[in-house]
């Protein structure tokens, strides 16, 4: 039987997929597993553990309620990851506007500007200059450019755009984040056909070393431990599992949640991103 808190969660698509977390383990009998995040038991009924085992072969959650119930569970235990269809949110790049806040000269924003056109056609593209010393001009045909007249810090330049974005989907991309070709971010939107989804992030990695780079002792840091890579493992994010918080590296996030939990917080100039993060997993709770 569901609890109160399962049943006010939305029922997973019925197209979707499941892959079980690579640390879940059967035990016992065979019909209890053992993993997620937090760490945690749960027991099945004969039926539910080969459910899950068809799950794990490939199988689609399908139309039965009690199938997608139990895939619900199983995501929001972290004991399984969603496997959306491709276009499968019907959402496109049209339904997006891409925020990018700046603080500096058109060196640094270019080369995001260009990777961002060719991976994300049809989106809206703002830039806002966080009151940068040297204001920037000359940014690519289509770029809309909003300029503050103080400087607040990234998440003060992200709530600027907020105020005239008109999309359902907003996409927050750091300056100096350059968007890999091919479907890394489309994968963002089909994952946006689960309607208990509010956010979804790609996996941020640090740029590969140039031969002859200068290997100083913040471009090792980054190389092996940036804060903004989370490692390969896909997850649920919420404080106190594996994936604690997402970094607006790169986020992609329904604007209506933004809306209801207040957007950026004014106060911060730093963590800005986690702090959101966490409000918006509040706001699912």
């Amino acid at each position: 039987m569901a609890t109160p808190a399962e049943r006010s969660v939305p029922l997973p698509p019925v197209g979707f997929g499941l892959a079980l977390d690579p640390g879940v383990r059967w035990v016992g009998d065979g019909r209890v597993l053992l993993g997620g995040s937090p760490l945690r038991l749960l027991k099945l009924t004969e039926g539910g553990a080969a459910v899950v085992r068809g799950f794990a072969a490939g199988e689609r959650i399908g139309r039965s309620a009690a199938r997608r119930r139990l895939a619900r569970r199983l995501l929001e235990a972290g004991m399984a990851h969603p496997q959306p269809p491709p276009s499968s949110s019907g959402f496109t790049w049209h339904d997006v506007t891409i925020v990018v806040p700046v603080y500096g000269d058109n060196a640094q924003v270019l080369p995001t500007l260009k990777s961002l056109a060719e991976a994300a056609v049809g989106a809206q593209i703002i830039v806002v200059d966080d009151a940068s010393p040297t204001p920037l001009r000359d940014l690519p045909t289509g770029v809309k450019l909003l300029r503050r007249q103080r400087n607040g810090g990234p998440g003060a330049a992200r709530q600027t755009a907020l105020d005239v974005v008109a999309t359902p989907l907003v996409l927050f991309v750091d300056a100096d984040v350059v968007v890999p070709a091919g479907a890394c971010l489309s994968r963002l939107l089909d994952h946006l056909a689960d309607p208990a989804v509010v956010a979804v992030a790609p996996r941020v990695c640090s740029r590969p070393a140039h031969e002859g780079e200068s290997a100083t002792l913040i471009r090792q840091y980054e190389l092996g431990r940036s804060p903004l890579d989370l490692g390969v493992a896909e997850g649920r994010v919420a404080p106190s599992t594996a994936v604690p918080y997402v970094p607006t590296a790169a986020l992609l996030v329904r604007k209506t949640a933004l809306e209801n939990v207040g957007g950026f917080s004014p106060m911060l100039r730093y963590g800005e991103d986690v702090d959101l993060v966490w409000r918006l997993v509040r706001l699912r709770a």
